[in-house]
């Protein structure tokens, strides 16, 4: 799991923001294509 490239362990909480604001990867699916939202 990525980090805020910071050298310490990312921690549960760190991964769970994370997970809120990228539901999409939490869930299991495929993010929106950014071109179409775009258009």
């Amino acid at each position: 799991m990525w980090n805020s490239g910071r050298d310490e362990v990312v921690t549960g909480d760190e991964i769970g923001a994370a997970h809120h604001l990228l539901p999409e990867l939490s869930e299991g699916r495929p993010p929106r294509p950014r071109a179409e939202s775009i258009r």
